[in-house]
């Protein structure tokens, strides 16, 4: 994914390859390298996975709020 935006949080997760915003040549490298490693690809897969459940789904989500509001409170 380009590094741009929020989308490099989900790098940080290790769940996305990076590469810079604008450049196609580290893409195509970036890309060519997943295609040619399973590995990796099942590596980035399991990531995403988890990052997904432990950090986007509802009850990560209903649990970071209540943090929130757990701050204020005191």
């Amino acid at each position: 994914l380009s590094d741009v935006g929020g989308l490099a949080e989900v790098a940080a997760l290790g769940a996305a390859r990076s590469v810079p915003p604008s450049n196609a040549e580290a893409l195509a490298i970036a890309l060519r390298e997943l295609i040619n490693d399973p590995g990796q690809r099942l590596q980035l897969a399991d990531a995403a996975r988890t990052a997904a459940v432990e950090t986007y789904s509802w009850p990560a989500a209903a649990a970071a709020t209540l943090a929130v509001y757990d701050r204020i409170r005191r």
